[in-house]
């Protein structure tokens, strides 16, 4: 069943996403998830559960676009990866 059949789905997703996110951000943001972004679904402590998890990895001179992403979709957190890395939000 698609999220368009069914009402419980799409209220919630309508739920999470703040007020603030307009169609542009939404867009310019898929844009940047689609080449920055990393989704990753990791096996949790037992076996029957599991963990997803998305970050976008940028670098340190990048650092107010992923503060930008934090604040207009009010989620996430930041913090500088390694010497060799990058700033990354998850």
């Amino acid at each position: 069943m698609s999220d368009e059949q069914d009402p419980v789905a799409s209220a919630h997703v309508s739920a999470v996403i703040p007020a603030t996110v307009t169609d542009a951000f939404g867009h310019w943001f898929a844009g940047l998830t689609d080449g920055e972004g990393c989704f990753t679904i990791k096996k949790a402590h037992s076996e029957k559960n599991f963990a997803p998890r998305f970050a976008i990895k940028l670098r340190s001179d990048d650092h107010a676009i992923l503060a930008l992403c934090q604040s207009t979709l009010a989620i996430g957190s930041m913090h500088k990866a390694g010497a060799h890395s990058s700033n990354n939000v998850d």
